[in-house]
């Protein structure tokens, strides 16, 4: 359990070297407040 933060680290490293995996990432960063503005103003109603 010690070592959970060191084996995280290293697995977002190697993750974070492949361009489509970065280009997803990216593209969840940009879309998840776009819903969750679309979810509120549909709750809103």
């Amino acid at each position: 359990m010690n070592n959970l933060p060191g084996l995280l680290s290293g697995l977002n490293e190697n993750v974070g070297n492949r361009k489509v995996l970065v280009s997803i990432r990216r593209g969840l960063t940009y879309m998840i407040p776009l819903i969750l503005l679309g979810s509120f103003a549909l709750v809103d109603k």
